[in-house]
């Protein structure tokens, strides 16, 4: 399992490089840096909306907040891509995120997920 280590997360915080990470049966790494949370959201956000264009397994796309749910619908990047998944008759799911995965990830973090075979990072 590849993941980010505490020293790399530490100095990232505190240059507010926030890292986008891909999890996927059991193994989870980063597969990008961002500098600042918005930055980050709206990277998410473009990464489900290029894979709707490539298809999905499942016409859905489920996305969780470690916060508020009402502040999803206003962070960059969710608009276009919930108009995409419209487009594409892909249901956008929006819920809370289990206590499990925001002590993990940390409070405030979005996760965004979907089936997609042959998904690439």
């Amino acid at each position: 399992m590849h993941s980010v280590n505490w020293a790399a997360y530490a100095v990232g915080s505190m240059l507010k490089v926030k890292p986008v990470l891909h999890a996927h049966q059991d193994n989870t790494g980063p597969v990008g840096k961002v500098r600042g949370f918005e930055s980050g959201v709206t990277s998410l956000f473009a990464r489900a909306e290029r894979q709707i264009a490539q298809g999905l397994d499942v016409p859905c796309i489920c996305v969780s907040y470690g916060g508020p749910v009402d502040r999803v619908s206003a962070m960059p990047g969710f608009a276009t891509m919930e108009k995409a998944a419209n487009a594409a008759g892909v249901e956008v799911l929006v819920s809370h995120m289990s206590q499990t995965a925001a002590i993990n990830v940390g409070a405030g973090a979005l996760c965004v997920a979907f089936a997609a075979h042959g998904h690439q990072v």
